[in-house]
């Protein structure tokens, strides 16, 4: 009994099976040809490091210009002049330090709220929110009294407009002085 197992294991070695597929089985399974499977995973590899390069291209584009207005408002805070910027609305959205000290506001408490409340629009040459409302003549002047804690300071105004990367005037950048306060 032994000897006979052991002889139908050496059997089954010997007696091997060989599959072949036929062309027309071939045919019939309707398989990628290789060579269209390789120029489809090279194209889309391609396409994958584009996207990848303008992903990578987007966000460090969005760091350099978190690091400009970084820069800016550096700058900003660093000037002697009054910063206010104003929106469409004329609304202050920017406020720097030394507006602070000449207005007499934190940008806190100033920021949201509309310029006319800084600048009296009955103050000496009917100014008003003119330097936002002829934001379009760039470097237009205007001495007028701003009237903060019951004190009246004449101020220099500088208003330039703001425009959107197409062009449109999106806003107004205003700069104010004390007259005297640079020397001239």
């Amino acid at each position: 009994l032994h000897l006979s197992i052991r002889r139908q294991r050496q059997m089954c070695i010997r007696d091997r099976a060989e599959f072949r597929a036929t062309p027309g089985f071939v045919t019939g399974l309707r398989l990628t040809d290789p060579g269209t499977a390789l120029q489809t995973g090279v194209g889309a590899s391609a396409l994958l490091a584009v996207l990848l390069y303008f992903g990578l291209l987007s966000v460090q584009q969005r760091r350099q210009a978190a690091l400009d207005n970084a820069r800016m408002a550096a700058i900003a805070e660093s000037v002697n002049d009054g910063i206010v910027g104003l929106d469409a609305q004329e609304r202050v959205i920017s406020w720097n330090r030394a507006a602070e000290q000449i207005f007499g506001h934190a940008a806190a408490d100033a920021i949201g709220r509309p310029f006319e409340d800084f600048v009296p629009a009955n103050a000496d040459a009917g100014a008003g929110t003119a330097a936002a409302r002829h934001a379009h003549d760039a470097g237009s002047r205007f001495r007028i009294v701003r009237r903060t804690d019951g004190a009246g300071v004449d101020l220099d105004l500088t208003s330039a407009p703001v425009r959107s990367r197409g062009g449109g005037v999106v806003g107004t950048a205003v700069t104010v002085k004390m007259p005297g306060a640079d020397g001239g």
